[in-house]
């Protein structure tokens, strides 16, 4: 356990209450719980952090509860990953333009990753392709497999593509 509550409701960790009881004789190594429940305090659960509801939220820490056991254990609330604001230069930087700002940015990055992995499978494809052709073979499989991987960024969902399979 990382934290503790204290019966007034502060939080705190082991080191915390080490240096607020600084005249205090502790044993080595982790506190008991004897002592800490002789010092006023309960351990708090750590609790899985949950999943953001979309890109422009967040979660954040808020403080500790009881569950239906009684325990004190973390609490997370969802809150807005931007706010609007006034820059340096007094305008006021809206939160939807910075949320727009942020998906841009987010859905460029999933872009260039896409471009990097189908970096050497169109190299592969085109090569397929001049090797066929120098041969006087049929190249239109692996040249529909090859404008399919150039497609790839002009997806639907770009976070969730589904590759072109290779020709046989």
């Amino acid at each position: 356990m990382a934290e503790f509550r204290h019966s007034s409701g502060t939080i705190k960790t082991e080191s915390e209450i080490r240096a607020d009881n600084a005249h205090t004789s502790f044993p080595r190594g982790p506190l008991s719980t004897d002592i800490l429940t002789s010092l006023g305090y309960e351990g708090v659960l750590p609790t899985a952090k949950p999943t953001a509801s979309s890109v422009t939220k967040m979660i954040t820490r808020d403080g500790v509860e009881q569950n239906s056991n009684k325990q004190w254990v973390e609490k997370w609330k969802e809150v807005d990953r931007h706010s609007d604001y006034t820059d340096d230069d007094g305008k006021t930087v809206t939160k939807s333009t910075q949320d727009t700002a942020y998906q841009t940015s987010l859905d460029n990055n999933q872009k260039e990753t896409l471009r990097n992995t189908r970096k050497p499978l169109l190299e592969e494809a085109d090569w397929q392709i001049h090797k066929l052709e120098d041969a006087s073979g049929d190249a239109s499989a692996w040249k529909t497999y090859r404008q399919a991987l150039r497609d790839i960024t002009k997806a639907s969902d770009i976070y969730n593509v589904t590759w072109p399979t290779k020709p046989s």
